[in-house]
């Protein structure tokens, strides 16, 4: 997504990181593979080492959701990536809005007191370099330069508890 883009272009533009991009194919949308070689392309223009890994939706267990399985599977591959590369750390592109969101998804599962953490700037070996950057500001950002990107359809589907808030309550 525009996010992600934004966060690689940003970490390359400041030539001071041994960079490597990482890429989970869920293959949960027909949009799964032409994306992944989207970010294959970027990896290659920025002469950056490109890790993959295409998932089976089929392994998702009956108790796990989706996102549950999504969020578990990447961030197995994340581990996996940094230990095979001998890496310090995982950056990710989530930004203040998913804070937002995820504050209040928490809210709304009753997690109490610690739901309202919300997430981690740093925890363990991942960083989270955008979280006090509102979505607007890297779409701005995003204009300004103008990059392209992938758009996640699934995003719009207010059925999704997390799109829901983020659609209906949020925007």
């Amino acid at each position: 997504g525009v996010d992600s883009v934004a966060l690689i272009l940003l970490l390359d533009a400041l030539q001071k990181f041994d960079l490597k991009i990482a890429h989970v194919n869920h293959n949960l949308r027909h949009e799964s593979d032409q994306e992944e070689l989207f970010v294959k392309k970027i990896a290659k223009d920025l002469n950056i080492p490109f890790f993959v890994v295409n998932l089976n939706p089929e392994t998702i267990s009956r108790n796990m959701s989706v996102e549950q399985w999504s969020r578990s599977e990447r961030y197995k591959f994340f581990d996996q990536t940094l230990n095979k590369i001998s890496g310090n750390w995982v950056t990710t592109a989530h930004h203040a809005n998913d804070q937002i969101e995820t504050t209040l998804m928490n809210i709304s599962r009753r997690t109490g007191m610690l739901g309202l953490r919300g997430i981690a700037k740093k925890r363990n070996k991942i960083l989270r370099p955008f979280l006090e950057n509102a979505k607007s500001e890297i779409l701005d950002f995003a204009n300004r330069i103008g990059f392209t990107y992938q758009t996640d359809k699934s995003n719009d589907d207010v059925r999704i508890p997390r799109n829901f808030i983020r659609h209906k309550i949020i925007s």
